[in-house]
């Protein structure tokens, strides 16, 4: 076996150990990879990282993300290692990141800025991240916006922005239409209510947008839609055109859906879409019901979240069920007030259909909605996931039917915590989970 190594060390250069270490993306994996390594010459600052995982209580803290915090002691073996990272966190305002200037190859994501009042300061600290590889940075600030504003084109690495709070968003949008960016995510909070006062700056950020996704290879957008309203038709009409000829958005998260605007303009999900999250969505008409059903039936979507949405009480459920797309996997209905007649319309629905996971927490059914869930669940054969949490009108006989279940099906994964239970119940289950060897 020395030979063996001792050959290798001969061909292998450190840099070459090192490179392979970064295609190994389970921690576990690269330990084994360190390890048989050690006792070569060549394994070089690689040793460092070899001891990082063998010092951290949770080896998947360490590798394969470098998160750094303001916490973090910047060591000289850190300092080693954090070229072999391919993708490094900075989850919150730390001030010196001079240092990850050699990681030329990794890719920097920055979770939050400094928050001191000194202009100085943060001037400084705008300026060193062109000379980083940010590729992703979260404003959630009113953090010298000017600095900020400064940099934003000569960050030539961005392909992902997120904007979390009130900010001056025209001149941020006016970036945006020119710029390289994949991913960009507008909360409700970005926009003002002086600039929704003005119908001429509303047109002026949706022309923005519009450019953006016309001209960029867009995989990824959030933005409340129902700010649509605030601009002009015409303005609306572009925004709405080129969002649905967006070839390669995969993920929109749209807040509440204009549903009348929608189906004022025809609009379609893009066909490329695998992902739509809605939020607060209140459908009073049927035919809000019939636009929101012809955009799923219409998709290719593979997981569809509508969180505390309401639907009518009058119009049939499985109606809606009829109308999710046939290529979904996952769909999330947290929130929605669902009761045990909506549980028994999508228990029946969930053979015929190839759903993986459902997500029916926080809603308002109590042991016979889950009943129906549990008979059709056997039948199923894709669903391997059902998450039940802060549902508090379930009672132990039920987690116990859900945990016999899990037994039944080694594969299915239930989540039923929060579910208002006192403690010597919690007790009872647990003692039954640990008996049966089940995830639950």
């Amino acid at each position: 076996m020395k030979r063996v190594h001792t050959t290798a060390a001969a061909v292998w250069s450190p840099d070459l150990f090192g490179l392979i270490a970064r295609f190994l993306p389970d921690v576990y994996n690269l330990y084994n990879y360190l390890s048989a390594i050690e006792c070569t010459d060549n394994i070089g600052d690689l040793a460092h990282l070899l001891d990082r995982i063998q010092d951290a209580a949770d080896a998947e803290s360490v590798w394969p993300v470098l998160r750094i915090s303001s916490m973090t002691e910047v060591t000289p073996s850190l300092k080693a290692v954090v070229k072999f990272y391919s993708q490094i966190d900075v989850v919150d305002a730390v001030v010196d990141l001079s240092w990850l200037e050699a990681c030329d190859s990794s890719s920097i994501s920055i979770k939050a800025v400094p928050t001191t009042s000194s202009i100085t300061a943060l001037t400084a600290w705008f300026a060193q991240l062109p000379r980083l590889p940010v590729t992703s940075i979260v404003w959630s600030g009113h953090v010298h916006e000017p600095a900020f504003l400064h940099v934003l084109p000569q960050m030539h690495h961005l392909t992902s922005l997120r904007v979390t709070t009130d900010t001056n968003v025209g001149p941020l949008l006016a970036f945006v239409a020119s710029s390289k960016l994949t991913t960009l995510s507008l909360s409700q909070h970005a926009f003002s209510s002086t600039d929704l006062a003005r119908q001429d700056v509303v047109d002026a950020m949706l022309v923005n947008i519009t450019t953006w996704l016309t001209s960029q290879l867009a995989t990824s957008f959030s933005f409340p839609m129902g700010y649509l309203g605030y601009g002009s038709p015409r303005c609306a009409k572009a925004f709405l055109h080129a969002l649905a000829h967006a070839s390669s958005l995969n993920v929109l998260l749209a807040d509440a859906l204009p549903l009348s605007l929608l189906r004022s303009h025809s609009f379609q999900l893009p066909r490329s879409l695998a992902a739509l999250n809605i939020h607060k969505q209140y459908i009073q008409s049927i035919d809000d019901v019939t636009t929101l059903e012809s955009l799923l039936q219409h998709s290719n979507l593979v997981n569809f979240f509508a969180i505390d949405c309401k639907f009518p009480p009058d119009h049939p459920f499985q109606t809606f069920l009829d109308s999710l797309p046939p290529t979904l996997k996952l769909v999330a209905l947290s929130g929605c007030r669902l009761t045990n007649h909506h549980c028994e319309a999508l228990a029946r629905y969930l053979p015929t259909s190839s759903i993986g996971s459902i997500d029916l927490r926080r809603n308002n059914f109590d042991d016979v909605g889950v009943a129906a869930l549990i008979k059709h669940a056997f039948q199923s054969t894709t669903l391997d996931e059902i998450r039940l949490d802060r549902n508090h009108r379930l009672t132990e006989t039920t987690i116990v039917s859900l945990i016999e279940l899990a037994k039944a099906k080694p594969n299915m994964h239930i989540t039923v915590t929060d579910c208002g239970l006192d403690k010597e119940a919690k007790e009872r289950l647990w003692t039954l989970v640990e008996e049966h060897d089940i995830s639950l």
